[in-house]
């Protein structure tokens, strides 16, 4: 390859084994009603396109205290 990230070869599978799972973000539990199972619910939540400083989700892996995910 030519070093391009693709969504749902490489991310996707992070957020599905780290995220979407059962007390935690998955869509029948879905804690603070954050589903993170798919490209459309993971864009929909605050992740900006080749902008992961802008991304909320991005800067809430790095928060602290209450907000740190």
């Amino acid at each position: 390859t030519n070093g391009e990230v693709c969504f749902e070869s490489n991310v996707l599978p992070i957020f599905i084994a780290s995220c979407a799972r059962s007390g935690c973000h998955d869509a029948t539990t879905r804690e603070e009603d954050l589903v993170l199972d798919t490209y459309t619910h993971i864009v929909r939540e605050g992740i900006v396109p080749g902008d992961a400083e802008e991304s909320k989700l991005y800067k809430v892996l790095f928060e602290t205290g209450e907000d740190q995910m």
